[in-house]
């Protein structure tokens, strides 16, 4: 057996053995060769896995970089958020509703919004009901598995690899 031979390749050698080899190998031959094959298959399978899990590893070290970042960066935007509040309160405690210079112009503008202090209060006339709608699974699933058909829905039979 060659030790290039790749996971999927494996697995088409051994479902196409009985036909290739149909009467021209004994008994004991025939299995010592599958057994090499098998072990091979387990072989491959482990390494395969391995290198999964090594991607997984680099997956999660790159999210919590990426975390990282992203804290970092809310922390760089608070603060120029805090800093542009600072100049605004210094300009209107001092009366200056207008500065410019080589870099920016600052100045104030009128805005009106709107504070809901108690939105309980609030009358119907000004409330925006908000409606969804999603097919409810777990009782579709329970329905055709009762045996009820359900126009639109199938259940879809998988095989689920469980890695522990």
């Amino acid at each position: 057996m060659q030790n290039g031979i790749s996971l999927y390749t494996l697995g088409e050698i051994y479902s196409q053995l009985p036909a290739k080899l149909e009467g021209e190998v004994s008994e004991e031959e025939l299995q010592e060769y599958l057994d090499s094959l098998e072990i091979q298959i387990e072989d491959k399978v482990k390494n395969v896995f391995a290198y999964s899990k090594n991607l997984e590893l680099y997956g999660n070290a790159i999210e919590d970089e990426i975390k990282r970042l992203q804290d970092l960066k809310k922390g760089y935007v608070n603060r120029s958020e805090a800093l542009k509040k600072y100049i605004s309160y210094c300009m209107l405690k001092n009366g200056i509703r207008n500065i410019d210079t080589n870099i920016a112009r600052f100045s104030f503008l009128k805005s009106t919004a709107v504070n809901i202090v108690n939105e309980d209060l609030i009358p119907d006339k000004f409330i925006v009901t908000k409606t969804t709608y999603q097919p409810d699974k777990t009782a579709i699933k329970k329905a055709i598995k009762a045996g009820e058909e359900v126009p639109g829905a199938l259940l879809d039979e998988r095989d689920n690899l469980q890695i522990k």
